[in-house]
């Protein structure tokens, strides 16, 4: 579970990152391979916060992350259930 996690993690992380050097980044449902995302985009002023809401063929998990502004660095992300 894990490594899957990780991995929707990176490809997430790509995702936004294109859409940020695009346009803006906005709410959203995102489809990765076998996998549903959807996820909520707040912006403070300083920091992305997104809201996900995971569901795999095998499970299904929620994901909240930070993303700086300015840097586009994740700095955190927290797991739920």
């Amino acid at each position: 579970m894990m490594n899957e996690q990780r991995r929707i993690e990176i490809l997430l992380r790509r995702h936004w990152r294109s859409t940020i050097d695009q346009d803006i980044l906005l709410s959203d449902t995102y489809e990765i391979e076998e996998s549903i995302i959807s996820y909520t985009v707040d912006d403070d002023g300083k920091d992305y916060l997104i809201d996900c809401d995971i569901t795999t063929k095998s499970y299904h998990y929620t994901m909240q992350v930070k993303i700086d502004m300015e840097t586009l660095d994740m700095y955190e992300c927290i797991y739920g259930h």
